[in-house]
């Protein structure tokens, strides 16, 4: 009899799951390795992190594979400061609003940063580290995921973060290709450093300088070529990892360097001048020095203020020994007053010869020859010129369009290198303001041809241009005036875009009825005692004590607080902040007096000077006079100035606060950083304190370009000898940072708001 065996429909079930899974276990795996193939090949193509990072995102969710990728880069602090992912999920989005718990710290995208380690979360509901974000990661099916540390230079910046709608997704296998896959990235990112410091280091050995020397974005100096050697006499192992001011300190060039590297900071614009250094032996030499900016994009500045600019990472500064030639009195004549490379004049010499003409011109009112227009022409995107064929080939465009605009103007007009990739000219003996467009559209005509330039055969370069124009018989009495509204005219042509051309334009916003009413409601807040001082103190960074308090005007009407905007400049305007000014030293004397008399601790405090008060003849007996009325000490006072007040006229500037600072007053320059930014008149004038202004301590724990900006203000105060002070602070995490920086004292509302006199006096105690 023939035997029959048992048919076991669960083991045939059984059977079947295997194979599927052992299937879907295939094809993950082939499909990951095409994953990998094909990020292999971006790697191969790529240039720039950002598109790579972009591209990786991109290439990982369009196999199907993953069902959400993307890669956050970390500071130090483990703050996001970039982010890439690919556009169809929203996850990294929500993610970045629950990672700064401690609980979030122990999760697979912290780890695998902290650990650089590769961090695998195999099952989303019962993995204890993902609890801050399970609910959500299971509302969108994320059952598994991946976390892999993105390392740049032996450094991780960033971590790939890869998600899976099945449990147990990742195994052995897979865990070897995400390996692979890091090392590749990491590979690529090592060579895109690579090749972008090689084409740095071609640029500084092609710039045609005497001198190339590459500093990082803290100064310290990272390649030196081998002129620099032999014209400092140091070795390389005694300049490399030194700071660059190892050698730019040769007479005032330490603090002349200091000054202009933050102006540089704060404009990312290239510099050039004219620069102290000091070699080996403590010879002082001359060099004319071009200091170029690199961002982490890997791009040179392109000159334009205002808008985003990325972090600066690294400076290229070459430079010619000139100082044979500085030292005869008529080279010395010519570079300060003309251009070296188009030896046309430079901003001031035009200057001085647009007051001149201004000056003449006045003497001759009827006449038409007193017209006159400043134009300031600017290439848009100058940098890429630069950037793609060298600064050989931007100093042969520059002096080329200089030229052609020579050609189109008259021989009466002046004809300036404005900056470092603008022109200015000075017309004159114009009719009508058309005139000027008629000249300038002529002049932006020829610049649109082509410029032709030799390199590896001939290269033909487009460029094209912008031009802001000031007309002095409508717009502007000074050159100065002409200057800033010449520039405020470009950068309205410039948002127009390219070859447009713009005129400057004067607004008039209040009305001569508000004006009046403005004025008398001032003068009436005089007779019915309506202004208060409120006091905002600053603090100790370091031991937390009050070192002194800024009075400031408030204006009580009606029971309310008028805003400030609303009176304040009106007041500067109309000369009635000298009248106030002269009200708050008595105001501020009398307490002071009240307060020591009472047997407070009193501390020093700060009043604000207007341009309109500095610049008044009676301000030192105003201020003596209201001391010795009341008996107080000048040393308890601290007059706030900003740079506009005293930049125009250094010389009055410097007897007058050179007399104040020897009676006994103490000096602060307030919202330091925001206005001039050549510096010069910190070596000259007798500042005690700087005031790092608030829009910088607000941005610099997201902003690293603040950041830098708030670090070197504060390295500048202590190289000078002056005491810093950090307006604004309103957090934790801006003190922690300000502290770690080194700043001497802080003001804001995170310690104290501006207090009422009687609410002040209790923190004298």
């Amino acid at each position: 009899m023939e035997k029959t065996e048992n048919f076991n429909v669960d083991n045939l079930n059984t059977s079947q799951k295997m194979y599927d899974g052992l299937f879907r276990s295939f094809k993950s795996l082939e499909t990951m390795y095409a994953t990998l193939s094909e990020v292999n090949q971006i790697i191969v193509r790529a240039k720039d992190e950002s598109i790579l990072f972009s591209d990786i995102c991109k290439r990982i969710i369009n196999r199907g594979l993953f069902v959400d990728s993307f890669i956050v880069l970390f500071d130090s602090d483990l703050n996001i400061i970039s982010s890439f992912y690919n556009e169809k999920s929203d996850y990294l989005k929500f993610l970045e609003g629950h990672l700064s718990t401690d609980e979030a710290k122990k999760g697979p995208l912290i780890t695998s940063f902290t650990k650089s380690k590769i961090i695998i979360n195999n099952d989303t509901l019962k993995n204890p580290y993902v609890e801050p974000w399970k609910e959500e990661l299971a509302r969108r099916g994320y059952l598994s995921s991946a976390a892999v540390p993105v390392v740049k230079k032996g450094k991780t910046i960033g971590v790939l973060s890869l998600y899976a709608n099945e449990r147990e997704f990742f195994k052995r296998e897979t865990y070897n290709l995400l390996k692979e896959m890091m090392l590749d990235i990491n590979y690529a990112l090592d060579k895109i450093e690579d090749e972008k410091w090689h084409f740095m280091i071609r640029t500084a050995l092609n710039s045609g300088s005497d001198f190339a020397i590459i500093l990082d974005k803290y100064f310290k100096i990272l390649f030196v070529n081998e002129s620099a050697y032999k014209i400092f006499g140091y070795t390389a192992d005694e300049l490399i990892s030194e700071h660059y001011s190892k050698i730019f300190e040769g007479g005032s060039g330490k603090e002349s360097m200091a000054k202009r590297f933050l102006a540089a900071i704060i404009s990312g614009e290239i510099l050039t001048d004219i620069f102290a250094y000091k070699t080996k032996t403590g010879r002082d030499i001359y060099c004319y020095t071009t200091i170029t900016p690199f961002f982490a994009a890997g791009n040179f500045s392109n000159g334009v203020t205002g808008g985003a600019v990325d972090a600066i990472e690294y400076y290229i500064t070459t430079g010619k020994d000139i100082t044979d030639e500085i030292k005869a009195e008529e080279t010395i004549e010519r570079l300060i007053n003309f251009d070296p490379l188009t030896g046309f004049p430079n901003k001031k010499l035009l200057k001085e010869k647009i007051d001149e003409f201004i000056k003449d011109a006045s003497y001759m009112s009827i006449s038409n020859s007193s017209h006159c227009a400043l134009v300031i022409l600017n290439p848009v995107n100058f940098s890429l010129i630069n950037h793609t064929y060298g600064f050989d080939a931007g100093s042969h465009i520059l002096k080329e369009a200089g030229e052609r605009i020579k050609k189109i103007i008259k021989n009466f007009d002046i004809l300036a290198r404005w900056d470092a990739d603008k022109f200015a000219v000075f017309l004159k003996r114009l009719k009508f303001d058309e005139d000027a467009l008629h000249i300038i559209n002529r002049v932006l005509s020829v610049l649109n041809e082509p410029f032709y330039y030799l390199q590896d055969g001939e290269k033909k370069i487009n460029i094209s241009f912008n031009a802001g124009i000031s007309v002095y018989s409508k717009d502007a009495g000074t050159a100065q005036a002409m200057f800033d509204q010449a520039e405020s005219a470009l950068l309205n042509a410039k948002s127009k875009g390219e070859n447009a051309v713009s005129f400057f334009k004067k607004e008039f916003e209040e009305s001569a009825r508000k004006k009046v009413e403005l004025k008398n409601g001032l003068s009436e807040a005089f007779e019915k005692n309506q202004f208060v001082l409120h006091y905002q103190p600053y603090f100790d960074v370091k031991t937390g004590s009050i070192k002194g308090a800024e009075a400031l005007l408030r204006w009580r009407k009606d029971g309310m607080l008028v805003p400030l905007m609303e009176f304040i400049p009106f007041m500067e305007q109309s000369g009635i902040i000298t009248k106030v000014e002269n009200w708050i030293l008595e105001d501020v004397s009398l307490n002071i007096k009240k307060w020591s008399d009472e047997g407070l601790k009193v501390v020093p405090i700060s009043v604000n000077i207007s341009p309109t008060s500095f610049a008044d003849p009676n301000l030192k007996d105003n201020m003596h006079a209201a001391l010795n009325k009341n008996g107080v000490n000048p040393n308890l006072f601290n007059l706030e100035i900003v740079e506009r007040t005293f930049i125009n006229n250094l010389d009055y500037s410097s007897k007058l606060l050179g007399s104040l600072k020897e009676k006994g007053f103490g000096l602060s320059i307030d919202d330091f950083g925001t206005g001039y930014s050549s510096l010069s008149y910190l070596a000259d004038l007798p500042f005690d304190i700087l005031k790092i202004d608030i829009s910088f301590v607000r941005k610099m724990l997201a902003d690293k370009h603040s950041r830098y900006i708030v670090e070197t203000i504060i390295y500048l105060s202590k190289k000078l000898n002056m005491k810093s002070i950090a307006e604004g602070v309103e957090t934790d995490e801006q003190f922690n940072l300000l502290k770690e920086l080194g700043c001497d004292c802080i003001q804001g509302f995170l310690l104290s708001k501006p207090l009422e006199v009687e609410k002040f006096k209790t923190m004298l105690v």
